[in-house]
């Protein structure tokens, strides 16, 4: 629990320096899914625990964890409804989906990514961002 609780807890305090900045919402997601790959190197093991060892917490544990993980979620939600509402995405987006996305291609990446083999941490964040914005973003934007 304690490795759950200081990753989750560190991930949005970093997230929430990220939401304050007045930086269009496209620069916030790529910041946010720097943060999220930048941590798998940062953090190393303690990440693994993170990601693969949930489902061994006590469940009013696994739900405090739940909980903020969902926060953390909510939050990419936020950045992707505030570049809807600015015409940086496209309209027909649906946040919640995105967010899920968005963190399905990131968090996944624990299971087969090396840091120092054939991407480096700022090169697989800078493909994902690309992938996800190409994705997200209007045409003509």
């Amino acid at each position: 629990m304690d490795i759950h609780q200081q990753y989750i807890d560190e991930l949005l305090a970093r997230q929430g320096s990220i939401l304050q900045d007045a930086a269009p919402a496209k620069d916030k997601l790529a910041e946010i899914i720097r943060l999220l790959i930048g941590d798998m190197e940062k953090q190393g093991p303690i990440a693994n625990v993170y990601f693969r060892e949930l489902r061994h917490l006590k469940e009013e544990n696994a739900q405090t964890i739940r909980a903020k993980r969902a926060e953390f979620r909510e939050q990419i939600e936020s950045v992707l409804l505030a570049g809807i509402e600015s015409g940086e995405f496209r309209k027909e987006l649906n946040p919640k989906m995105i967010a899920f996305a968005v963190l399905g291609v990131t968090n996944w990446s624990y299971q087969w990514f090396q840091p120092g083999g054939e991407l480096t941490t700022g090169e697989l964040a800078e493909l994902y961002t690309d992938f996800i914005l190409y994705g997200i973003m209007p045409a003509q934007y």
